[in-house]
């Protein structure tokens, strides 16, 4: 008996709900007449927060989804039995979640009442606005042709209407005015978009990264994300391993130092100077410190019985190395000398850059003369010369002119435990090629020359490390 009742009570509870609740027939069609099929509703209490409903234990949120005509039917307490009052229902709806939209979802409040009430509700019109000349953006996914703004001959778009692409096959303006289902015959030329290494124009279903491109003008195929093969009107260049047979080489493509972008990183071979340079965050062209070196340990000893300059250890500068305003050498020239009895003579030593190797002929640039100081009538043997200077191009291209600076470190006294002298250039310009100017763009020859001016068959001057180096 006490069972019985207690379902009694149950279905009178039950009932009493249904009699505090309307049911709601939710319509949504947009301002373009457009209904939102397969989109989504979400109904929300509006009223006081302790707020109390004869119905039973008062729901304060409903969601659901509509269906293929953009309709839903929800059941809702009813306002009018909901204490205190007022009260409200707020019914937020949203489009098909596969449709590219910007506007998002659409709200309209209600007081539902009755036993049964229809809300229709009428968003904006969806409007999904695409470039109108090809370019690579995300799939685009619309109800209807009416919703696409611009495109171009050759764009397409998937719509969920009908569960099919549609592409644009005439324009007028910046609309596309005729559309057509995708597929059938062709029409030539087939524009895309210029696409990336990421995301190439043509590409495969399950390999996006791979396919074909433009990358300023220049055919360019990727394979996973990553530029492998460049075809331009000078040629091919392979920005991988390049396999033949069984040897691998890796090639990368010189270029113009390109503009520089802030908060980027560019790493690029450097068609001006023929070395690896970097622009980091827009601040400049550099390079590498060592990109282009040359090391000579093999000593070169003259001990000619002259007063003028004799050629010691020198290095060929490959075309380009020093095509660039700012680039700067870091030269380290050391060397022992010896000398007859009594000796006063003093040292030169100087650094030049010249077009033909031995500076015999051709132009020379004098980069630096440094002259010690005279012996006091004594004779010295393997005593230090040390030379580091630093050079940097002032004007580059076809007239070469540098700044260049540095100091000889020599040991004047007989002992060569004895501290050094120093002695420093005297440049107050910049240093330009004789007779005519040296060419950057060219090769060239770093030349360090040594003379006495004192002459002596007894002089002997080794120049026993030479380092030279670019640091930018």
């Amino acid at each position: 008996m006490k069972r019985i009742s207690a379902i009694l009570v149950l279905l009178a509870a039950a009932a009493s709900a249904q009699a505090q609740s309307t049911s709601v027939t939710i319509n949504v069609t947009d301002a373009g007449s457009q209904t939102w099929a397969n989109g989504t509703y979400t109904a929300l209490f509006v009223g006081d927060r302790n707020a109390s409903w004869p119905g039973g234990n008062l729901a304060r949120s409903f969601t659901g989804a509509l269906n293929g005509s953009g309709s839903a039917t929800q059941s809702l307490p009813d306002n009018n039995t909901i204490n205190p009052s007022p009260s409200f229902w707020n019914i937020s709806v949203c489009p098909n979640s596969a449709v590219t939209v910007t506007t998002g979802c659409f709200i309209k409040q209600f007081f539902i009442t009755g036993s049964s009430q229809t809300a229709n509700i009428t968003p904006p019109a969806i409007i999904i606005t695409v470039p109108t000349t090809p370019t690579q953006i995300n799939p685009v996914v619309a109800y209807a042709d009416a919703e696409i703004s611009g495109g171009w001959v050759g764009f397409s778009y998937y719509n969920v209407t009908t569960a099919a692409s549609r592409v644009c096959t005439a324009v007028s303006g910046n609309a596309c005015t005729t559309w057509a289902a995708a597929g059938g015959t062709p029409t030539f030329p087939i524009l895309a978009p210029f696409g990336s290494n990421a995301a190439p124009s043509y590409s495969f279903s399950t390999q996006s990264g791979t396919g074909m491109h433009d990358a300023g003008g220049l055919l360019t195929l990727a394979v996973a994300g990553a530029q492998v093969l460049t075809l331009s009107s000078g040629g091919v260049s392979v920005g991988g391993t390049l396999s033949m047979g069984s040897t691998t080489f890796q090639t990368t493509q010189e270029i113009a130092p390109p503009t520089g972008v802030s908060s980027t990183g560019i790493l690029f071979e450097d068609s001006s100077i023929h070395n690896w340079s970097f622009n980091s965050n827009n601040n400049g062209t550099m390079s590498f410190s060592g990109a282009w070196n040359c090391v000579n340990v093999t000593p070169v000893t003259v001990t000619a019985n002259v007063a003028t300059d004799q050629t010691l250890m020198a290095c060929t500068i490959p075309a380009g190395t020093l095509n660039r305003v700012g680039r700067s050498l870091r030269i380290i020239a050391n060397s022992i000398y010896s000398t007859p009895a009594a000796s006063t003579t003093a040292m030169t030593i100087k650094v030049k850059i010249c077009s033909v190797s031995g500076c015999g002929s051709g132009n020379v640039l004098t980069a630096a003369t440094i002259t010690s100081g005279a012996l006091g009538t004594i004779q010295v043997t393997n005593n230090a010369i040390q030379l580091p200077l630093y050079l940097t191009v002032q004007t580059a291209g076809a007239a070469l002119a540098v700044e260049a600076h540095g100091c000889m470190n020599i040991d004047l006294a007989a002992s060569i435990s004895a501290a050094d002298t120093v002695f420093c250039d005297n440049n107050t310009a910049t240093q330009t090629g004789t007779p005519s100017a040296i060419d950057s763009t060219a090769q060239n020859f770093l030349q360090i020359t040594g003379a006495f001016t004192v002459a002596s068959g007894s002089n002997s001057w080794s120049n026993r490390q030479l380092v030279a180096e670019t640091i930018n």
